[in-house]
């Protein structure tokens, strides 16, 4: 567990940091992470909204991808996935952190943070090219 984190809004959530290319590991760890705050804290999977916060986004052919959205299917637990560039580009435009409301969540059917923050900032201003360094659209 790298970090966690608890928002003005009421969310709750386990944090894994991943900076290299082995973003399996990290799906795999926030796993682990949920159940350790379960069952030494009595958090339930349902109120921990999990985040992976990697580099960039895996490449589309990744297990990455297949496993987020099997941990939906069998679990029903949403872990969200958001890369350091997209953070600063929120801090940047005054935004908040908030996925209270499983916003930051992408699996193998959607891989694009780029329509997410839409909903926070101005779809027009976004100064990013498509699937520039993996940041908001995997690079493959």
């Amino acid at each position: 567990m790298d970090a966690i984190y608890s928002s003005p809004a009421g969310s709750f959530g386990a944090v894994e940091v991943e900076f290299g290319r082995d973003t399996l590991d990290a799906s795999r760890g926030v796993l682990d992470d949920i159940a350790v705050l379960n069952t030494r804290y009595g958090v339930h999977k349902h109120d921990n909204k999990a985040l992976v916060i990697c580099l960039q986004l895996p490449n589309a052919g990744q297990g990455y991808w297949q496993v987020v959205r099997d941990v939906k299917i069998v679990e029903g637990i949403k872990i969200g996935t958001i890369t350091i560039g997209v953070l600063m580009f929120l801090l940047w435009n005054g935004c908040v952190l908030e996925p209270e409301d499983d916003r930051y969540y992408i699996d193998y059917d959607n891989m694009d943070l780029r329509h997410i923050l839409c909903v926070q900032v101005d779809c027009d201003d976004i100064p990013l090219s498509d699937r520039e360094l993996g940041i908001m659209e995997p690079m493959k």
